[in-house]
């Protein structure tokens, strides 16, 4: 079963000597093989070592006009082996890596073991190895998008621009203590080698991504994942991640990792570049080469001929079975919308803010639950209205993600210094005008307000924030 795969460019410099090198590196001096020494001297087509518990098996061949050094790495874990495949490809002037993970099991198992990186993708960065896919350098750190690559980086997430990895977009959230759904340093880490994390640093780049990308991109803290050479992203709802009223963000970050872990599995691209389909390249060239021979010594070539059948008929089961998997991923996934339509669905009401954009997460729940329940006050017991909406009231929580907002608002406007007080109003979703009476409005032209020229006049302060909770606040008694 394949756990991870990916493709690394490498640099120009990078020789096969160097990858084997590095390999070997990463296999004796890990504290967890027990592998003193590896023997193969570089040279031979073929090689293979075993030792207690593991053992290493190397492909060096031209295949398919690509210059090709593959190592499978086993390790045998009580009733489970695990494969490590790192396979260095270099056709004309391109030299790629592809390392995969897998494993299989002659005992069953409730549980399945943590997917953890092979560690020779560290290395790869240690050692300065790695080049740019296609605008992007691949690096285990957040890459920051600034307003002038803006238009370049919907020419990526539109499939235009040629690249290996996934791109993952955090988009800027003001309304979020921590600015973003998950932490990018630590995600860029995790999927280091596997996807490219771009973050969106402030309000403005949002505004003009918003604007040029058609609102087809993540925003407001939501998650977008692109994929190479097509234009079908998707997004992931912060709302699908929500307990109690607080953002897992835990399980927001291991939902990204799956997604884009998945993706890479099951594209055609690495599968190609196999260990299995490897082997029975260079077992057909050894066959083609034994036949001519064959035909000046009438040597014969049932023996061969047998053995290139077997091999092809696994090849074509792994096929078969790549198929099945990718159908079975495919029919979870339209379970888990089935299922997400059914939840959505089984509430009392249905929004359509389709035209509409809210300017918090729950700010159009949170309205109608606050009305809902002053109008409950005022209808009779033992009615039918009272019935309903008193159920849609136990079933259904107010985010509050306003009340925070507001909060923070008056707080600004307490600051002392002007500058940070329009600092702190910009981050929370502001637009400035300076003028005669310097403005501010809040996501449209329609919500403005005109601020205080000294923030020390607590009584133009507490004015502005009525002000502004008259236009605002969805959380004030109405009846």
């Amino acid at each position: 079963m394949d756990l991870l795969a990916t493709k690394i460019a490498l640099n120009h410099n990078v020789t096969q000597k160097d990858i084997w090198e590095l390999i070997k590196e990463w296999l004796i001096k890990s504290p967890y093989y027990g592998i003193e020494s590896i023997d193969y001297n570089g040279e031979a087509e073929t090689y293979t070592q075993d030792f207690k518990n593991t053992s290493v098996n190397i492909l060096k061949s031209n295949i398919n006009d690509s210059n090709i050094f593959a190592c499978r790495f086993t390790n045998h874990e009580d009733h489970n082996d695990w494969y490590t495949d790192v396979i260095y490809a270099e056709v004309l002037d391109r030299k790629n890596l592809f390392i995969k993970l897998s494993g299989s099991s002659n005992s069953f198992s409730g549980s399945t073991k943590k997917i953890n990186k092979p560690h020779i993708i560290k290395k790869l960065f240690e050692c300065d190895y790695v080049r740019k896919d296609g605008l992007f350098p691949i690096t285990d750190v957040p890459i920051t998008l600034t307003i002038d690559k803006v238009s370049t980086f919907i020419d990526i997430i539109s499939g235009k621009i040629e690249a290996d990895l996934p791109v993952v977009y955090l988009s800027y959230d003001s309304y979020n203590e921590s600015f973003y759904s998950v932490e990018p340093r630590s995600l860029a880490i995790r999927l280091s080698g596997l996807a490219h994390i771009v973050v969106e640093p402030n309000k403005q780049v949002a505004d003009l991504l918003k604007q040029e990308a058609e609102g087809k991109n993540a925003y407001n803290g939501y998650v977008g994942i692109y994929y190479p050479g097509n234009d079908r992203g998707e997004i992931l709802a912060l709302s699908d991640f929500f307990r109690d009223g607080i953002l897992d963000k835990h399980k927001f970050a291991d939902a990204i990792y799956d997604r884009v872990r998945q993706a890479l599995i099951y594209h055609s691209g690495l599968y190609n570049m196999s260990w299995d389909k490897l082997q029975l390249a260079f077992q057909k060239r050894k066959y083609n080469l034994r036949t001519k021979e064959a035909e000046q010594t009438t040597k014969d070539n049932k023996e061969n001929k047998e053995y290139i059948a077997l091999l092809e008929d696994e090849v074509k089961k792994n096929e078969q079975k790549i198929k099945e998997l990718t159908d079975t991923v495919n029919d979870q996934r339209a379970t888990i919308d089935t299922l997400n339509r059914k939840f959505e669905s089984s509430s009392a009401i249905t929004f359509d803010t389709s035209k509409i954009e809210e300017f918090y997460y729950g700010e159009l729940n949170d309205l109608i639950l606050n009305l809902l329940t002053q109008i409950s006050k005022k209808i009779p017991d033992d009615t039918r209205p009272k019935e309903l909406i008193e159920d849609f009231l136990s079933s259904n929580e107010f985010k509050n993600r306003g009340k925070k907002l507001f909060d923070k608002i008056e707080d600004a406007l307490k600051e002392k210094s002007i500058q940070k007080r329009n600092t702190e109003l910009t981050r929370l979703g502001f637009t400035l005008t300076e003028g005669p009476h310097d403005k501010a409005y809040f996501h449209k032209p329609e919500y403005s307000f005109t601020l205080a020229k000294t923030p020390s006049d607590s009584r133009s302060t507490k004015n502005i924030l009525s002000d502004i909770k008259n236009a605002l606040d969805i959380y004030k008694k109405y009846i």
